[in-house]
């Protein structure tokens, strides 16, 4: 499915029983400040991804801060290397992201990620 600029402020649910790809807003300057969240509802199951996709443009990338949340020590991961962020197989219900875009010309847009889940969440 794709989000529409429209649906900005919108909290996304994950059912994780399929493979899910999720297109944000196409590459527009109304986009800079627009944000979704994104919750898992339903656990991913195995073999299964939902992915939130940045559609093709050039210079496009999201900047992510991704943490592994659990019964142990947990360390933020920076990610910054690819247009794709994705949550694994296996992720547990209550996992989160919010992106949010902090710039975006028209052309190339730059979205941060902010989330929190186990397993980690990943950005390629």
């Amino acid at each position: 499915s794709a989000l529409t600029i429209a649906q900005s402020g919108s909290v996304v649910l994950i059912h994780g029983t399929l493979d899910n790809v999720i297109n944000i807003p196409a590459s527009s300057g109304a986009n800079t400040g627009a944000w979704f969240d994104f919750l898992v509802t339903t656990a991913v199951g195995s073999g299964k991804t939902t992915t939130v996709a940045i559609p093709a443009a050039t210079g496009s990338a999201f900047n992510a801060q991704l943490s592994l949340t659990g019964g142990t020590a947990a360390n933020a991961v920076i990610d910054v290397a690819g247009d794709t962020f994705t949550f694994v197989a296996s992720t547990v219900v209550g996992s989160t992201c919010r992106i949010t875009c902090v710039s975006d010309n028209g052309t190339g847009q730059v979205w941060m990620a902010v989330g929190s889940g186990s397993p980690i969440s990943t950005v390629a």
